[in-house]
């Protein structure tokens, strides 16, 4: 991983569940992505 995309997590990323990583929101959305529900291709911004 580059220091460039070290903060940026997309919802496919496996750590985009983390809720320690990418918080509640994020984590949900990852969760929601995993299962193959229907959300946008997105990421999020590491808090950690």
């Amino acid at each position: 991983m580059s220091a460039e995309n070290a903060y940026t997590i997309w919802f496919s990323d496996p750590r985009g569940t983390d809720i320690d990583v990418v918080g509640g929101k994020g984590a949900n959305l990852g969760k929601l992505a995993a299962a193959e529900f229907p959300v946008p291709p997105g990421f999020v911004v590491a808090t950690a």
